[in-house]
């Protein structure tokens, strides 16, 4: 008996030497023959939009949302907000879409590749290949609108070519404002040198 309790006495000591042993090696074949993942390591932005984004302060996806006085709903986002350095009451956008709803249910989406908001005239300027979409069937692109967050108003800077239900149109510009006599409606107005080729 105390022969076999001497031989378990033994195991178990050799056991508590060959167990710890055998795990370093293990853990050493891990380190010595696995690759570093150098795709978690990147920051996932280049030079210069670390630089962009140092500059001063910034917001990421604001959403405004608020009612114009005649009674249309507002809303507009973004994927970065930034006041400019030379003016505070100026923000900087970019990738800004506003969308508007009038009071009948008619929608407005607007979208562009960056903007401003001015804070003191609350106006807010869609530049860079911007899109108008509106629920009447007319799709429309320009090069710079102006979206009014007092009013139910939208407006183009300039020319603008648009395809809707009578065809396609060119003008020189382009309004969303209401329809004269009748404060509850709304109307997409082109002027200035329109074209129409009527498709139907």
């Amino acid at each position: 008996m105390a022969r076999a309790d001497n031989a378990y006495s033994r195991f178990i000591a050799w056991v508590k030497v060959a167990l710890p042993i055998l795990a370093l090696a293990l853990l050493s074949t891990l380190f010595l023959f696995s690759r570093p993942d150098r795709d978690g390591l990147e920051i996932p932005y280049s030079d210069v939009e670390i630089a962009e984004k140092s500059r001063g302060e910034q917001v990421g996806a604001p959403d405004y949302a608020g009612v114009t006085t005649d009674g249309s709903a507002i809303r507009v986002t973004a994927d970065a907000l930034s006041p400019d350095p030379a003016n505070p009451s100026m923000l900087q956008a970019e990738r800004l879409t506003a969308q508007l709803t009038t009071p009948g249910g008619a929608v407005v989406d607007v979208t562009a590749r960056e903007g401003t908001l001015d804070l003191d005239t609350r106006l807010v300027r869609l530049s860079g290949e911007v899109d108008l979409v509106s629920s009447a069937g007319y799709d429309a692109q320009t090069d710079v609108i102006f979206a009014y967050l007092d009013e139910t108003r939208l407006e183009s800077a300039g020319k603008v070519r648009a395809s809707g239900p009578p065809g396609r149109i060119t003008a020189g510009q382009m309004q969303l404002t209401r329809r004269p006599g009748e404060p509850a409606r709304y109307v997409l107005v082109f002027k200035n040198g329109v074209n129409l080729i009527y498709e139907p």
